[in-house]
């Protein structure tokens, strides 16, 4: 499974400060075509890494096979408790893989052509509580209410 490690740069004026500062964290994405900037900062970069965690298959990614979810591997299979089972284990591993976030509820729904994922994650450095929600669609893939 992939890591993601958590690393501290302290210059020669560093300070120790533990409140939570703005663009603590700082990536692209080029999934929105009608935003001006591809700049992703700190809750929504980690939301948007959930997203592209649960969008790779385990076994997909280059030089790293443990990457990814197996959620599209099972998607056509009957929720069966195994099948439960094994999907809540990829989702805690995918999402403990994420020093950056704490998981305090899974819930998963079976749907009609697919599942749905509810999530409900604290942001460690920002001390707030964010409900999410991840529908897999056998047809159009994923999406987030």
């Amino acid at each position: 499974m992939g890591q993601y490690k958590q690393i501290s740069i302290k210059g020669k004026n560093s300070t120790t400060n533990t409140e939570p500062r703005s663009q603590v964290y700082r990536g692209v994405s080029t999934i929105n075509q009608n935003s001006k900037s591809f700049a992703l900062y700190d809750t929504e970069l980690v939301k948007q890494d959930i997203l592209n965690h649960f969008n790779i298959r385990k076994g997909e990614k280059i030089y790293n096979p443990d990457f990814g979810s197996i959620v599209w591997d099972v998607i056509h299979e009957p929720l069966t408790e195994g099948t439960r089972n094994a999907i809540f284990n990829d989702i805690e591993s995918v999402l403990g893989a994420d020093p950056r976030i704490n998981v305090l509820t899974i819930d998963l729904v079976e749907r009609e052509y697919g599942m749905q994922i509810a999530l409900e994650i604290e942001f460690k450095d920002y001390a707030q509580v964010e409900k999410m929600i991840y529908t897999f669609d056998r047809e159009s893939g994923i999406s987030t209410v």
